[in-house]
């Protein structure tokens, strides 16, 4: 018989007490792993707060370590007297401070030349026969050529222009004149007087070379009906592009009537003969071409050559006619021009960053009259800015370390992290190396407290003394510097520290150069002559920049001069050429020869050139192929064998200079002084933390493996689950069995009480008898 109650039917004994009682004490060591389960999830996601504190502050510590955050100029600028803003500045680390006295004498201007008024922009053909529109910029521009046949429009030139990719954009404006409004206009990419449009060949309507005075233009709203013309034509005098707005002021025949004019849209009206208009101002002569809008015209130009006449007719007050004048260039080519002190300038951009050391000028608007006061100034703040967030989020995340390794009598409960070893390697690292000396820094600025940082003896909390820490600022900006950044501080002007890597060590080192660093160089094997080269010159010069590799490709450009050019004309040629293919090299004047230098060192860049004329009297380069291949820089660091590529030496592994690279452009073999490297506060703290909270680091990994262990305690907890389920069915089978043992004993029991109940019956019958 089954159990079907909490108590035995038979033997009454409540059997799921009995065997829950039993369970309870078979699942004890599973509370104990899911109590563990519970500890190691605790401590796993503290150690994950952690990670994010030291991440906090790890970020901080690498931008306090970045040099470029070490800048501490400040740039100002004056305005002009009027108030005008000449010029902006920037600055950087470089700079040295003081006062620099700036003309803008010029600004940079890129070449702008427009066509004459056309009648609409979609419709009319603007050639009357097919051909092709040939342009450059400059004397080494490419040559952009688009053709054009007798249904291209105006719109469809434009597109044509763009879409050859030269070294000019085409746009069409319209300047709102009554009759023939829309002009096309090319602009050079490139500011500087060397990059001039030139146009050699024109087969359109479209006139890019002479000043107009266009047609006379009536107002709809004139009474006037009679004829109105002008002396159309290439007869402008001046330079600007403009209207002359004529406006009848007494009424009558010409010859009677009287006008003003204005060129300037209406604001400022003048009569003949260029005075302000007095009413005694009469149209004289009507029917032909003499009555200039400034009636004198011998003895005032004003009117720039500008005609205009009127047929028979009343003109009457408020009637209204205007004369376009038209020059095609819109802007001039021109390079920027600025004094600095007595040293004079001239660049082919409105951003000049090697005027002034360290100093980028953007110039705005030239005024020659006014003197600019760039100044530079040291200032702290920005790098004391970065040192409190530094130091504030240190206390934070020691803070948070201390309070995770403390033990509240109070609190029964430990914290999660306490007395791990992860988290008291991390809290002991951190504050040994915010109290230690930093290695390879000055003896007179090694710690932090020596620029004002010191610590709580008890909590280890940072606090900052600005005005200590402003002092040391002033004191030596380096040494600070090198207190926070891992820094080589060269002892010789000519060698420049580039960077360091996790395996350089602080320390002094020497560098000494065996071999010198060359940039290839081609020098022409003859001066150009004064008078400029005898015949028209192309020059090819070509780049390689992977020059010993045997696939490497070079950049090349080819140079059209004309005869005449002169030496100033083939180094901004060629230079022009260069910035516009993106070859890495530059043309110079070299007493009257012309040479061709590599930007860079190294033998990895190679230089040719060669020209289809003979050198006498020409460029000096010649037919004969001319080649130049640069040398890489050979040398020791700290007496140990350095690589150098280019100007650039890096020391090999296995030292501890390891990793170190400085720039050595000398032009000497010989010894160059030391490079001393610091360690410092800032780098390191970022590292240490990089090795605690990168997704390999020591956090992560104790992470994953307390992860590790708690899968591993689900699968004993799911083990121990199932052994007890079995064994619950086990007692249960048992407690069933004894049940219906228990039963079958209570049967026969009352079997043989019934049997000898009968016996003592029948017993009792018989004695009766």
């Amino acid at each position: 018989m089954g159990i079907t109650s909490s108590a035995g039917l038979v033997s009454g004994i409540k059997f799921d007490d009995l065997i829950a009682n039993l369970l309870q004490i078979e699942r004890r060591p599973i509370a104990l792993l899911e109590e563990k389960k519970a500890d190691f999830q605790a401590k796993s996601a503290e150690l994950s707060n952690l990670s994010i504190q030291l991440s906090s502050l790890r970020g901080k510590a690498s931008a306090l370590s970045a040099l470029a955050n070490f800048n501490n100029n400040k740039v100002s600028a004056t305005k002009s007297s009027t108030g005008v803003e000449l010029l902006t500045a920037q600055v950087d680390r470089t700079a040295v401070p003081g006062q620099y006295q700036v003309k803008v004498n010029q600004l940079a201007q890129t070449h702008s030349l427009a066509s004459q008024g056309f009648v609409d922009q979609s419709t009319t053909a603007v050639a009357s026969s097919d051909g092709t529109l040939t342009f450059k910029v400059g004397a080494a521009g490419k040559t952009t050529s688009v053709s054009v046949t007798t249904s291209t429009t105006l719109v469809q030139l434009r597109d044509l222009i763009n879409a050859a990719d030269g070294d000019a954009t085409a746009s069409i404006i319209s300047d709102g004149s009554g009759s023939n409004p829309y002009r096309l206009v090319l602009t050079a990419k490139n500011a500087g007087a060397a990059n001039t449009i030139t146009i050699s060949s024109n087969p359109t309507t479209l006139d890019f070379t002479n000043k107009q005075v266009e047609a006379a233009y009536a107002a709809t709203t004139n009474s006037f009906t009679g004829t109105v013309s002008s002396n159309s034509g290439n007869n402008y005098t001046g330079t600007t592009n403009k209207t002359f707005l004529v406006k009848i002021v007494t009424a009558g025949a010409a010859g009677a009537a009287t006008y003003k004019y204005s060129t300037d849209g209406g604001i400022n009206w003048l009569g003949a003969n260029g005075a302000a208009y007095t009413g005694s101002n009469a149209i004289t002569t009507q029917g032909s071409l003499t009555n200039y809008v400034d009636g004198a015209a011998s003895s005032n130009s004003t009117n720039e050559g500008v005609q205009i006449a009127f047929g028979s007719g009343t003109l009457a007050a408020d009637d209204t006619f205007t004369v376009d004048v038209f020059n095609p260039t819109l802007q001039s080519a021109q390079d920027a021009v600025i004094q600095v002190g007595n040293l004079t300038f001239s660049k082919t951009s409105n951003t000049i960053a090697d005027a002034i050391q360290g100093v980028t000028l953007s110039l705005l608007k030239a005024d020659s009259s006014e003197t600019i006061t760039v100044g530079v100034t040291a200032d702290s703040s920005d790098i004391k800015a970065r040192v409190k967030e530094f130091v504030s989020a240190y206390n934070e995340a020691l803070k948070y370390l201390n309070d995770q390794l403390s033990y509240d009598p109070k609190n029964p409960k430990p914290k999660p992290l306490l007395a791990d070893s992860t988290a008291l390697s991390l809290q002991r690292r951190m504050q040994t190396l915010i109290t230690s000396a930093v290695p390879g820094a000055s003896t007179d600025i090694n710690s932090l407290s020596k620029v004002g940082i010191t610590s709580n003896k008890n909590t280890g909390q940072l606090t900052l003394d600005e005005t200590k820490f402003d002092a040391a600022v002033a004191k030596s900006l380096r040494d600070v510097t090198r207190l926070f950044i891992g820094l080589g501080v060269p002892s010789h002007s000519t060698i420049e520290y580039v960077s360091k890597t996790g395996s350089t060590q602080p320390g002094t080192y020497s560098i000494e150069v065996t071999t010198v660093p060359t940039k290839a160089t081609i020098t022409a094997g003859s001066a150009v002559p004064d008078a400029g080269i005898t015949s028209a010159e192309t020059i090819t010069v070509s780049l390689y920049s992977n020059a010993t590799s045997a696939t490497d490709t070079p950049i090349a450009t080819s140079v059209s001069f004309a005869a005449g050019s002169k030496i100033s004309d083939i180094v901004n040629g060629l230079n022009s050429a260069f910035a516009t293919d993106g070859i890495a090299a530059s043309a110079s004047n070299s007493s009257g020869t012309l040479k061709i230098t590599a930007t860079n060192y190294g033998d990895d860049y190679k230089l040719v050139a060669f020209s289809n004329v003979a050198a006498a009297n020409q460029s000096g380069i010649g037919t004969t192929t001319l080649t130049s291949t640069g040398v890489d820089v050979a040398g020791r660091i700290n007496s140990h064998p350095a690589t150098g590529v280019g100007e650039v030496l890096t020391s090999d592994s296995g030292f501890g200079e390891s990793g170190l690279k400085i720039k050595a452009p000398v032009t000497a073999v010989g010894s160059y002084g030391t490079v001393t490297v610091s360690s410092g506060i800032a780098d390191r703290m970022a590292d240490l933390l990089e090795s605690a909270v990168k997704s390999t680091g020591t956090i992560q990994t104790r992470v994953n493996g307390l992860g590790e262990s708690i899968a591993q305690i689900d699968k004993d907890i799911t083990r121990k689950a199932t052994e007890l389920i079995r064994k619950e069915a086990a007692l249960r089978e048992q407690f069933a069995r004894l049940e219906t043992l228990l039963g079958q004993y209570q049967t026969q029991s009352q079997s043989l009480t019934s049997a000898l109940a009968g016996l003592q019956n029948l017993a009792t019958i018989i004695s009766k008898k």
